[in-house]
């Protein structure tokens, strides 16, 4: 069975590598058909643009109308790490299992979009990130690492599940390294979110903060 499995994921892998950099509307069909039917959930309308690295495929979930642009970078699955060596933050609105990327309807990718999801990462509906963008669930504790992470004895790590609501928008190369963004957000370019965003922010800086409302008729 093992054998089997490791065939099968070589299979995979020869497949999504020569998929991955067909140009034109005739890739983007292939990719879609071939990635909607390995997803562990995919809606109606699936786009994936050339240059694409998908990972952990059956641990991503997306809605309808979801739109990967090229040369984004999607990582997903749980690893298992030494508990002594992996501090774990909680995140009360994350709804997952670990490891799982969740991204509702009309969601948009920007170009060159990183969201590794190895800790746990949801989205809501209508969300957008600029080109750039960085979504990292799951890193080094700096705190603590001594040195080289080629010396795993001396590597620990940091888990942090995120969450992200509906109607969020995140401007270039903006990075959410923890914590939740609620609804109707707008991350300005270049910030840093570490913590939690309330509803209808217009944020940014690092630490993110809010300085001003999005929306000025926005029901609270």
């Amino acid at each position: 069975m093992k054998l089997l499995n490791k065939i099968k994921s070589s299979i995979f892998r020869l497949i999504e590598s020569t998929i991955r950099n067909i140009s034109g509307q005739l890739g983007i069909k292939i990719r879609s058909f071939y990635y909607s039917r390995r997803f562990g959930k995919c809606g109606k309308n699936l786009r994936i643009d050339e240059g694409v690295i998908i990972q952990g495929i059956k641990n991503i979930f997306l809605g309808d109308y979801v739109w990967i642009d090229k040369y984004s970078i999607i990582m997903a699955g749980k690893i298992t790490i030494d508990s002594t060596k992996c501090k774990n933050k909680i995140n009360r609105y994350y709804a997952h299992k670990e490891g799982e990327l969740h991204i509702g309807s009309n969601g948009v990718l920007g170009i060159g979009t990183i969201i590794q999801a190895h800790g746990g990462v949801q989205i809501g509906d209508d969300f957008s990130t600029s080109p750039g963008c960085k979504i990292y669930s799951s890193s080094n504790d700096v705190a603590k690492c001594r040195k080289g992470n080629y010396n795993h004895d001396e590597t620990y790590y940091l888990k942090s599940p995120i969450t992200i609501g509906n109607n969020v928008w995140l401007g270039f190369n903006s990075i959410v390294l923890g914590g939740c963004i609620h609804d109707d957000c707008f991350i300005a370019p270049n910030s840093v979110v570490i913590s939690e965003i309330e509803r209808n922010a217009f944020a940014e800086g690092f630490p993110a903060e809010k300085i001003k409302d999005r929306f000025s008729s926005c029901k609270k």
